[in-house]
């Protein structure tokens, strides 16, 4: 719609231009200036086009949901009930409990991403995301972090452990790659 808008502004002027020949150097020099603008901005489109398709290609993005089992949705909130309940005392704020999972670490058994969301829990820093390894029938926190970004889990490894990005459907400027030191994310 744009390279439109501006080919038929363009040319519209050019037309007026001609009729009043004073106004010809001026009006190529403004298509030209239009035209150049255009230029780049279809270049940095493609250049951001191309960008979203490498990250996609190199990661998966975590789609949260609230359709997560029972069974553990109650897990998650026992393991952060103090906080949970705490907001909910303070201002009526009911906790949202939103869920993924993704085998981080290629042993076969799935880590879940939990992300905990309120008005008070998410305070300034964002909304909590933890980390959990599934122990048979616990959850062992891995990591914990406050923020409000998506995240994919790239296909690339440290330490036999996928890398965690933040910001991930975002412009690669922005995200932020956290690798696997052996006992945390970083």
């Amino acid at each position: 719609m744009r390279v439109y808008c501006v080919r038929h502004f363009a040319s519209s002027l050019w037309v007026i231009a001609t009729k009043a020949e004073r106004l010809m150097p001026l009006a190529a020099v403004i298509i030209a200036v239009l035209w150049a603008s255009e230029v780049m901005a279809m270049g940095e489109k493609v250049a951001t086009d191309e960008t979203a398709k490498q990250s996609t290609k190199t990661m998966d993005i975590l789609g949260f949901t609230e359709s997560i089992p029972s069974s553990l949705k109650e897990k998650i909130y026992n393991i952060n009930k103090a906080e949970i309940e705490g907001a909910y005392e303070l201002s009526g704020d009911k906790a949202i409990i939103t869920a993924a999972s993704v085998d981080l670490n290629g042993d076969g058994i799935e880590e879940v991403f939990a992300r905990i969301q309120g008005r008070v829990i998410c305070a300034n820093a964002g909304c909590p995301l933890i980390i959990y390894r599934t122990n048979g029938d616990e959850l062992e926190e891995i990591q914990s972090i406050a923020t409000n970004e998506d995240v994919g889990v790239s296909i690339n490894t440290t330490s036999d452990y996928r890398d965690i990005i933040l910001n991930a459907t975002r412009d690669a400027a922005t995200q932020k790659l956290w690798k696997w030191n052996g006992s945390i994310y970083q």
